[in-house]
Parts: C-alpha cells; sequence; structure tokens
C-alpha cells in the first residue's frame, strides 16, 4: 500500500503521482490537506481491513492437509520433511504446497509463512491442534 500525503500547493502533483502509482497496479491511498499522523493512520486502517478479511477468507478455503501443510512450513519444516513424516510423496507435498500459494494469492512459501503468521492464523490454528508433528503424521 502506497498512501501519498498532499497539502493545497502540492494537490495536483499528488494526483498525478496516485495515479501513475494506480496505473501500476498498486494500492494507493491519497491522503488531502493537513495530514495529520491520524488522518494516515485512518486511511491506512480503512484500506487494510478489506485485505485482512480476503486473507481469512483464503486461509479459511484451505483444506485440512493444506492446513497441515502449511503450519508445518510454518514450523519451519522442509517439503522433505512433511513427505518424510506423512509418508506422502514429495511431489504430492509439492502440489499442496502449489495449491496452498494459489489459494492463498502469494508467490513462495516464505510469502505464505508471513501471511499465515501476520494473519494470527498460525497461533489460533495452533490453539485447536497439536503441534506440526501430531498436525502431519
Amino acid at each position: 500500500m502506497v498512501v501519498v500525503v498532499c497539502g493545497d500547493d502540492g494537490a495536483r502533483t499528488g494526483a498525478r503521482l496516485a495515479a501513475q502509482l494506480r496505473a501500476m497496479s498498486l494500492d494507493v491511498s491519497v491522503v488531502d490537506g493537513p495530514a495529520s499522523a491520524e488522518n494516515v493512520t485512518r486511511r491506512i486502517r480503512e484500506r487494510t481491513g478489506a485485505p485482512r478479511q480476503r486473507t481469512v477468507a483464503a486461509l479459511a478455503q484451505l483444506t485440512r492437509t493444506e492446513r497441515r501443510t502449511l503450519r508445518a512450513l510454518v514450523d519451519g519444516w522442509s517439503a522433505e520433511r512433511v513427505a518424510m513424516e506423512s509418508g506422502t510423496a514429495i511431489t504430492t507435498v509439492r502440489t499442496h504446497i502449489r495449491n496452498i500459494l494459489g489459494k492463498l494469492g502469494v508467490h513462495s512459501q516464505r510469502e505464505a509463512i508471513a501471511l499465515a503468521t501476520r494473519s494470527g492464523w498460525a497461533d489460533r490454528w495452533d490453539d485447536a491442534h497439536a503441534g506440526a508433528a501430531a498436525a502431519v503424521v
């Protein structure tokens, strides 16, 4: 997310900059006028609420096996270890990981782990289940 803050004298420049950033498919929010910390913070909160809901919805779409695999990744397990501990072929585990990435709209395992951690999913999932070893095996 990009926040463009522009005062009265730079409103046109700020609007042009925002248009250019939006053309690059960036999420842009423009704060006009006096840009107090409260205004900027409020705008950021308004703009980031919907993505969090999408994140929670995406995590809810994971199958039980995908959730277990993601939990193992969050715990630092490699795909090879997940395969070994679960008695599953490595190609199957990699398929689960690809499905997780697609459903979460991320491009790497690190992004998926960060998303699960930042959203609080990893902590909530832990409360309801034992650690990754019990979940995967």
